[in-house]
């Protein structure tokens, strides 16, 4: 069974080939400390913002804040009970100019926030977030005014926003609400709403794990576009993930979407761990995809998944997946001066 998504998106299919891009190593953990300083093997989110790489899991309670430059290391946050504490680890980050907030994986309705230099400064209370299945997908956004957190698809809506006087406003509508029409799928798939968020210029991204949409949201909270991928590799894991039947209890079906981000006017999606789509945001055009593949002693032939990314602002490209054991003796991977940019 198929499902119409339930707004027109602009789409074009990509005519030309993959890029293959080679990673180099990003090192920032000292090799006299050891390898177990600050342990990386499962981190869930990376964001970058200035010259800092943050980032967090949901069984550390902190958020690793490196510096670019001289890859000093610092833990905002720390295990508790009390204010500014995280009682288990850190569900998702949004990190702003001025501000960097926590959702703590166990008290899930309490969010943390800290200036820069690893102070708390106040604890905020939201809603509880949706079923979610994905771990990278639990990112949530921010700006010197608000924050916006994804929401219970009970709501009827896909998040939330706050602004630091308190008020709040929902913004987005389900993409398969809860009806008869798609009892069936919410039934197996009850992340099939899930969302993450990034903030860009005035506007508020969210993507879905298992769809192949972005939607884009202006300041009011109105949607001015969505985009849609369409592309084999796409269409192939969409189909596997609306076909998908699991054969035990807890068993998930594969992501399509792992990682986000806007960069200098494009929007960039990593789509099967493996692709990073860039799109034009004007005309929603792909403009290139890119691949990656392994260095060292594992290095391997076909593309290897890198299933978060980010950018800094000088251009340099970040991609790491820390949990796949062939790429485990590196903390991160760089390319400094990734082919695609400027197309």
């Amino acid at each position: 069974m198929r499902y119409i998504l339930f707004f027109l998106v602009n789409f074009t299919l990509l005519s030309q080939e993959s890029l293959t891009i080679s990673p180099t190593p990003f090192n920032f953990q000292s090799e006299e400390a050891g390898f177990e300083v600050f342990y990386t093997d499962h981190y869930q989110q990376m964001e970058i913002q200035g010259n800092y790489l943050y980032l967090c899991h949901r069984a550390d309670p902190f958020i690793l804040q490196i510096h670019l430059d001289t890859k000093e290391v610092k833990k905002i946050g720390s295990g508790g009970q009390g204010p500014g504490e995280l009682s288990r680890g850190v569900l998702g980050m949004a990190v702003g100019p001025d501000r960097i907030w926590a959702i703590d994986s166990q008290k899930q309705k309490k969010i943390i926030g800290y200036s820069n230099s690893g102070k708390y400064l106040e604890s905020l209370t939201v809603p509880k977030p949706g079923p979610r299945r994905f771990s990278a997908s639990n990112s949530i956004a921010c700006n010197n005014r608000e924050v916006l957190v994804p929401i219970s698809p009970g709501s009827g809506k896909l998040g939330m926003v706050i602004q630091m006087n308190g008020e709040r406003q929902t913004v987005g509508e389900l993409p398969f609400p809860r009806n008869q029409m798609n009892e069936d799928l919410i039934r197996k798939m009850p992340y099939i709403n899930q969302t993450f968020w990034v903030y860009d210029n005035n506007f508020w991204y969210a993507a879905f794990p298992f769809q192949p949409t972005v939607l884009k949201f202006d300041r009011n909270l109105k949607m001015v576009k969505g985009y849609h991928l369409e592309h084999a590799l796409v269409n192939e894991r969409f189909n596997a993930i609306m076909d998908f039947l699991p054969e035990n209890q807890g068993q998930g079906a594969p992501a399509l979407v792992t990682d986000m981000k806007v960069f200098k006017n494009r929007l960039y999606v990593m789509c099967v761990e493996k692709y990073l789509f860039q799109i034009d945001l004007d005309t929603g055009a792909i403009l290139s995809i890119s691949r990656f593949t392994s260095v060292g002693e594992n290095e391997q032939s076909g593309p290897v998944a890198y299933p978060l990314f980010a950018f800094r602002d000088n251009g340099s490209l970040f991609i790491g997946h820390p949990i796949n054991p062939k790429l485990r003796e590196h903390d991160l991977y760089i390319i400094e001066n990734p082919p695609f940019l400027g197309k």
